[in-house]
């Protein structure tokens, strides 16, 4: 059953939930669970047949490394001891055993490679390749890396860790310390606390019950909890956690003391990374935020969907953490792209110019249109004026005419009436005047003066 851990829970509780990975700061150590663990920093080298130890390059809470020489052919290997030697418990030889077993299969470029292993007067001990480039955590100094290094570096972890998941392990226990370098390939490294899928912890224990394995600051909420039925989604939230760490130079969640981060990793959610680096983009916050999402089913369900998101995020496609708008997607797309966002805006500015001028163009073709139809309509009318104009003048003409005529008339009748008048001037009116002879047949009558008459 779950357990949840707060800061109600009793100091017990607490105390037995802790399981140390490693003696540094912010590591977990249970000394019931480690009851045979003594560190002595100058003790002499162990004695290994086939093998000269050259020197210590490391130690954890449970086991020691040292560089050494294989007698034979004179190779440089790392051989891992438990420090607790004969007198390990059963609980550190199984995880011993696990380690051994777990890299004995995973034959992959990003993981460390299990050369030999075996046992020298009840002393387990596995020969390991040598990585001489440090680890993770040496190169981690709370300066932000760029985004494209922190996702390549992530993409592949999580390739090696996709792999380990094919095989059937499950690490448990990824974080910077457990990270080396061969040159600039990166190797995962210590797989004691590893688990095989689909078996529970119950068949064959290596911690106690409610024991929470891991590193408090990259340990996912269900191993906070001391579940011991994790999942691929588990090593997925410590890939977040690192890759995290390797954007904003701080882990997601840190305390001055292992309960406050263990509480903090139950409770709260994590601080955005834009919060740190606000140049950092969008979508890959959205890719370090699903991985850290306190329910398992939300995260990516395995390292391969991690995997492929941060692929994507390197070619600028749209990852599956954050499905953008339209518009973002293009922003996404060319921000990516800066040669060709340049090309780009090139040919957008010569477009808008171009159709700055296709529109000054059909504005001066409309005006001019409009010019022409306004003088055609000016023509209509003045040809429409110079035909009423016309017949006016016609009109004019007529009625000169008509007056003319009427004129011409008129002086004819005067004339006539002239030529009338003058008749009856007095010459001309006495011979008018003047009697005729009576016809024959009609008796003459005495002359009458003019007088009488």
């Amino acid at each position: 059953m779950e357990r949840q851990l707060t800061t109600e829970s009793s100091p017990e509780l607490l105390a037995a939930a802790v399981v140390s990975t490693d003696d540094g700061p912010g590591s977990w150590v249970n000394a019931l669970t480690l009851p045979h663990i003594e560190t002595v920093v100058n003790s002499p080298l162990p004695s290994i047949p086939g093998f000269e130890l050259l020197q210590e390059l490391g130690r954890g809470g449970m086991g020691v490394v040292y560089k050494a020489r294989d007698a034979m052919t004179g190779q440089i290997v790392a051989v891992k001891v438990l420090i607790a030697g004969s007198h390990a418990g059963a609980l550190e030889r199984e995880r011993f055993r696990r380690e051994m077993t777990s890299a004995a299969v995973l034959r992959h470029p990003n993981v460390v490679q299990l050369l030999n292993a075996g046992e020298h007067q009840g002393l387990p001990y596995l020969v390991l390749e040598h990585v001489d480039g440090g680890t993770l955590a040496d190169r981690l100094n709370g300066t932000p890396w760029s985004p494209t290094a922190a996702v390549k570096l992530t993409a592949h972890l999580a390739n090696a860790v996709q792999f380990a998941h094919a095989a059937g392990i499950i690490h448990r226990d990824l974080k910077p310390a457990n990270i080396l370098f061969a040159a600039d390939v990166p190797k995962l490294a210590d797989f004691g606390l590893s688990k095989a899928l689909g078996v529970s912890d119950s068949a064959r224990p290596i911690t106690e019950t409610g024991a929470v394995l891991g590193t408090p600051s990259y340990i996912s909420p269900e191993q906070a909890t001391g579940d011991k039925e994790v999942g691929p989604t588990t090593d997925v939230y410590s890939l977040g956690a690192i890759l995290y760490e390797l954007l904003t130079g701080r882990p997601p969640f840190d305390g001055k003391t292992t309960l406050d981060i263990v509480l903090k990793v139950l409770n709260d959610s994590p601080i955005a990374p834009t919060r740190f680096c606000p140049e950092l983009p969008a979508d890959l916050e959205a890719i370090v935020l699903k991985c850290l999402h306190k329910n398992p089913a939300k995260r990516y369900g395995t390292a391969n969907e991690l995997l492929a998101d941060l692929q994507r995020f390197l070619v600028g496609e749209t990852v599956v953490a954050r499905p953008p708008s339209v518009t973002r997607r293009l922003f996404t797309w060319f921000s990516r792209r800066p040669r060709l966002t340049t090309v780009t805006a090139a040919a957008a500015v010569m477009l808008l110019l171009m159709l700055g001028l296709a529109t000054y163009a059909v504005g001066s073709i409309r005006e001019a249109t409009r010019l022409a139809e306004v003088a055609a309509a000016d023509a209509a009318v003045s040809r429409q004026e110079a035909e009423q104009a016309k017949a006016e003048v016609q009109t004019v003409r007529l009625v000169a005419e008509q007056d003319r005529r009427h004129a011409t008339e008129i002086r004819a009748k005067y004339e006539q009436l002239r030529t009338f008048l003058e008749s009856f001037r007095p010459g001309k009116m006495a011979g008018l005047l003047e009697p005729k002879p009576a016809p024959s047949c009609i008796v003459a009558e005495p002359a009458v003066s003019g007088r009488q008459l």
